[in-house]
């Protein structure tokens, strides 16, 4: 039997914590993307003739007309307190195109799998042929890239630009390559691609390191630079989404909605698209917020470690890791940690109230 009560005093939720959590994480974004238009008084690489490890809240500096630092300096002399907005930016800037990308791989990963199976698909040999070797030529070519490509060749996104045009080139040699071959009568017979199966020897093959583990030791091979981190969050973060949406579209498979459109003859990809899509959104939203709360928790360990980004570029875990070297300093302990269990605070609780929200009444 239910009991009322209970059942009142658990819908009934907070509303003013779950305003103060987005106006909160609003207030952030806006200070990350504004950062450069605030009056802080400092650059984030400003260090000349500033002090390291300066206590906060030195008034009698502000009386006197001296540069005065609102949370201190770190162990180089930078303005902590700039050093956390413009670290809120580079955790964002880390954390939402990494979830972003992984979400976009894996739920198109998971989705095919759990509607096609091991069965659904079916090529001929000469198609396999090509697609083995085109999937060859786009890893060597993607994996040379990302790992011997300068970190201080500049512009944000050249390694990605250049991992899509092999993506594309791979695309064109498999069509390429399968037109030629399929010209030859014994690369006609046609076997099913376990699709379904190969990912998931994927994903338990990547789910057999730990991820922390496994993020430092692709690290170690690659240059500093955000654009490599981010490419390290995607390949890390992607195979938790298509899991959970390969499980989730095999329990949509087997609805009749789903057997309704198919016996219409709605195309594989409107199924998917338009009808199997919407009914799967909430558990990856919810999947998708938890990634960016341990993306930013990642690029925070990262930086506290000394992997993944330059020297030069604000991070929360970079603060906290000037903690190390001088113990006193709590300032460099308690402001970024805090700033790192805020955002990740209110991202769940946002998170809780949008799955309410989305949940059918």
């Amino acid at each position: 039997m239910n009991n009322p009560v209970v059942k009142q005093s658990t819908n009934k939720q907070k509303p003013w914590l779950n305003r103060l959590s987005l106006a909160y994480l609003l207030l952030i974004l806006l200070l990350a993307l504004f950062a450069n238009w605030l009056p802080l008084g400092f650059a984030p690489d400003s260090t000349m003739g500033q002090p390291i490890y300066q206590e906060p809240f030195q008034w009698q500096l502000y009386k006197s007309g001296t540069p005065f630092h609102w949370l201190g300096t770190d162990n180089q002399g930078r303005d902590l307190l700039t050093v956390l907005i413009y670290g809120a930016r580079t955790a964002f800037l880390i954390s939402l195109p990494a979830m972003a990308l992984a979400t976009l791989i894996g739920v198109s990963l998971g989705m095919m799998a759990g509607y096609f199976g091991d069965t659904g698909i079916r090529w001929p040999l000469g198609k396999w042929l090509a697609g083995i070797i085109a999937v060859l030529f786009f890893l060597f070519c993607a994996f040379n890239t990302a790992f011997s490509f300068p970190a201080e060749a500049g512009i944000m996104g050249n390694v990605f630009f250049k991992i899509a045009l092999f993506a594309i080139i791979s695309y064109l040699l498999q069509k390429v390559l399968g037109f030629l071959l399929l010209k030859l009568p014994f690369f006609r017979p046609e076997f099913p691609v376990p699709f379904d199966f190969f990912l998931l020897k994927i994903i338990e093959l990547l789910g057999a390191v730990p991820r922390l583990l496994l993020v430092l030791c692709l690290a170690a091979f690659f240059p500093p630079a955000v654009d490599k981190v981010i490419l390290l969050g995607m390949l890390t973060f992607w195979p938790s989404i298509a899991r959970l949406t390969r499980a989730e579209m095999l329990k949509q498979k087997s609805l009749p909605y789903v057997e309704a459109a198919v016996a219409l003859g709605f195309s594989p990809a409107r199924v998917l698209t338009r009808h199997a899509l919407p009914n799967i959104l909430v558990p990856i939203l919810v999947a998708v917020t938890f990634g960016i709360c341990n993306l930013i928790a990642l690029e925070s360990t990262l930086s506290f470690l000394g992997y993944g980004l330059p020297p030069e570029t604000p991070s929360w875990g970079q603060a906290i890791n000037g903690f190390r070297a001088n113990t006193g300093a709590w300032w460099l302990l308690l402001f970024p940690g805090l700033s790192i269990i805020l955002v990740v605070l209110a991202l769940q609780n946002v998170n809780n109230y949008i799955i309410r929200y989305l949940q059918p009444k």
